[in-house]
């Protein structure tokens, strides 16, 4: 198993290879269209792809690898990448006020890239030793994940203190592989984020 120094050797080396800038911030948080969040890898920030991630936080490697894995996305320009451009815009203006008739379809494209993106991520999990077990982050990428749905009835981001997947009640919830409900909301998982206060209901 590779160490953790390794990791950060070859996502250094990654990003300098394809014209990435990085950015490891010694903060909890970082915005992204005005919503603080743990970390993210913007392709379209000029003058070239940023990748940024709060380093002062409990799962911040989890993030990291997480963050690069989008990067991953973007350069296999896998097509759910190319739609969550559009769709990640659209849920961001949504959530500060502006309503969309096909803001369930925008919402299951972002849902369906994550689901990609943290099998990517699980498999890096394997590979280098970070502290975390494969199984453990599967369950937080669950988390993370299966908010999205949620998100569609809170229309709420969650915040960085009480995120999903920082959440031991939701965490403990999930399972330990990929192979929940995404396609919708399971009334107990929803019980679960209600109850937890992940974000409210409109």
């Amino acid at each position: 198993m590779k160490t953790k120094e390794e990791f950060f050797k070859f996502l250094r080396k990654e990003c300098r290879k394809h014209g990435v800038e990085l950015s490891l911030r010694k903060v909890g948080y970082v915005r992204l269209s005005g919503f603080k969040c743990g970390g993210y890898f913007d392709s379209d920030t000029l003058p070239k792809p940023k990748l940024v991630v709060a380093m002062n936080k409990e799962l911040s490697i989890s993030t990291l690898v997480h963050e690069y894995c989008h990067m991953t996305q973007w350069l296999d320009k896998i097509p759910l990448w190319g739609l969550a451009s559009k769709s990640n815009y659209v849920i961001g203006e949504w959530l500060k006020g502006t309503d969309y008739s096909d803001i369930a379809n925008h919402i299951a494209i972002s849902r369906d890239l994550e689901l990609d993106n943290e099998i990517r991520a699980s498999k890096m999990i394997e590979d280098y030793d970070f502290g975390v077990s494969r199984s453990q982050y599967i369950k937080t990428a669950n988390a993370y994940i299966v908010f999205y749905n949620y998100l569609l009835l809170s229309r709420k981001w969650s915040e960085p203190a009480n995120s999903p997947y920082c959440n031991k009640n939701i965490v403990a919830a999930m399972s330990d592989e990929f192979d929940m409900n995404y396609q919708s909301m399971d009334k107990e998982i929803y019980d679960i984020f209600k109850s937890e206060n992940i974000g409210y209901l409109k």
